[in-house]
């Protein structure tokens, strides 16, 4: 059949299948090029135990000096001068007792001091007239060794009385409550009539120093990392201030609270602070002496027991064949590091040896990779791991 004699239609529908029918053999001929597709895995960076354990601790501010007043004696409140908020002096009258027993009990052991020199003073004179007739025989020796007895015991009497009436007066010195420096009231245990005894705390008072010092408590695993003089950095946020401040005591136990007491020492005074005041307490000590962590997801347990982590180490993909035609950024070889681990609890592990800060690590499935695998990171620009 000559193609003259067929229509121009017809024409070209016949080339269009002879040009199909060719690309499609052709295509059949040639085999699809292999390229390996590095697997994408979640991932962390190996970071200090403080950031995960304790970041920050909430504490409160307390006045560096701070007392409970109590009564010396037992007694029935006469007066209080001073309630919640006041301010005082040094050497003001907070609080008192009824007097009137103690002033009587001062009375009586002046009225004793009275009788007891007179007492020595009769004696005294009795004596010095024995003096005066021991030498002519006036008096036997007897009779002159009875009056000096009788002077020591005037005089002992005399003593005796003296201390009795100093203790009557401290008794009644004792029924004020005077205060032991500038301050303020912080808490008031007592009404006037209300009777206390010794040592029943009826007042708490502050300084007004402006010296503070913070309480906190925190899990052994901080407590381990402190030690006294360490010096934190303190954020009181109804102040929007930040201070200074160093250990001075650290609790050696943790009583029912699982928690170590701890107390910082501010190191300068903090104008308008009160003591009760939110403090935060950023745990940053020297990096290097910290610890570091990573997620209990980020180490696995071989055969043999062994932990093991997965650090990932960038490469290039020009160097790679097998990698060379993929679009991925960025590419990373895996690599095990055997660990050593201290503490672990449910979501990070403390690690001693095998890792480095600022290293990323493999986050999660861990066994489905091998020594030398090229992945890629999920989400990259952005740390993750599924926590």
């Amino acid at each position: 059949m000559r193609l003259s004699k067929v229509p121009k239609m017809t024409q070209y529908l016949l080339l269009a299948l002879v040009m199909i029918s060719t690309g499609f053999l052709v295509s059949c001929s040639d085999e699809p090029e292999k390229v390996d597709v590095p697997r994408p895995v979640a991932w962390t960076t190996v970071d200090y135990a403080d950031k995960h354990f304790a970041t920050k601790i909430a504490g409160v501010l307390v006045a560096a000096e701070q007392a409970p007043l109590a009564f010396d004696l037992p007694g029935m409140i006469e007066t209080v001068s001073v309630t919640v908020g006041d301010a005082f002096a040094k050497g003001d009258i907070l609080a008192t007792l009824d007097p009137n027993t103690f002033n009587l009990q001062v009375s009586q052991r002046e009225a004793e001091l009275a009788e007891a020199q007179t007492a020595l003073a009769l004696a005294d004179q009795e004596h010095q007239r024995s003096l005066q007739l021991i030498p002519i025989d006036a008096i036997s020796q007897s009779r002159f060794d009875v009056t000096e007895a009788e002077l020591d015991s005037a005089r002992s009497r005399l003593r005796s009385a003296k201390v009795r009436l100093d203790l009557a007066q401290s008794d009644l010195s004792d029924t004020q409550i005077i205060a032991p420096y500038s301050g303020q009231l912080t808490e008031r245990l007592i009404e006037p009539a209300q009777r206390v005894q010794p040592g029943q705390t009826v007042l708490q008072i502050q300084s007004d120093s402006q010296r503070f010092e913070v309480d906190f408590s925190v899990s052994e695993q901080v407590v381990s990392q402190m030690a006294l003089g360490d010096r934190y950095e303190v954020y009181l946020p109804a102040l929007a201030t930040q201070i200074a401040a160093v250990i001075t005591e650290i609790g050696v136990d943790s009583g029912t609270s699982n928690a170590y007491p701890v107390t910082l020492k501010a190191t300068k005074m903090i104008a308008d602070a009160r003591a009760g005041m939110t403090a935060e307490i950023a745990l940053a000590t020297a990096k290097e002496e910290l610890p570091i962590t990573i997620p209990v997801t980020a180490f696995a347990t071989d055969t043999t027991g062994a932990r093991y982590s997965l650090v990932l180490n960038p490469v290039s993909a020009t160097n790679n064949e097998s990698i060379a035609n993929t679009k991925a950024p960025d590419l990373w070889q895996v690599t095990r590091r055997n660990i050593e681990l201290g503490a672990v609890d449910q979501q990070y592990a403390i690690v001693h040896t095998g890792l480095e800060f600022g290293q990323p690590i493999v986050s999660q499935g861990l066994t489905l990779l091998n020594e030398g695998d090229i992945v890629t990171r999920l989400n990259e620009g952005a740390r993750q791991f599924a926590e």
